[in-house]
C-alpha cells in the first residue's frame, strides 16, 4: 500500500514539475499528512530530489486558513482571484 502510494505521488509530482518548469529550482520538496513520513524515502528514491516532511496536520491548517480567508471576503489567494 505504501508503496503504491508512493509511486502515485511522485508521478503527480513529476507532472506538476513539467507544468512548473520555468518557475522552480526543483530543490526539494515537501510532504504534508500522516502518510509522509513513511513515504518520503521512496519519494526520494523515485524522484532523486529531496524532500522535507512537515507536521501531520499542515495540510489541514493551510485548507482551514484558505476556507477563513475566503469566508471573511478575500479577493485572491497568493495571486488567484476568489470566485465565491
Amino acid at each position: 500500500m505504501i508503496e503504491t502510494l508512493a509511486l502515485y505521488a511522485a508521478m503527480e509530482i513529476s507532472a506538476l514539475q513539467v507544468l512548473l518548469r520555468d518557475y522552480t529550482t526543483d530543490t526539494a520538496i515537501f510532504l504534508a499528512g500522516s502518510a509522509a513520513p513513511k513515504i518520503k524515502d521512496l519519494l526520494e528514491e523515485h524522484l532523486s530530489i529531496p524532500s522535507i516532511v512537515l507536521e501531520q496536520w499542515s495540510a489541514a491548517k493551510g485548507c482551514a486558513t484558505i476556507a477563513k480567508d475566503v469566508w471573511e471576503g478575500a479577493s485572491d489567494l497568493l495571486g488567484i482571484p476568489v470566485e465565491f
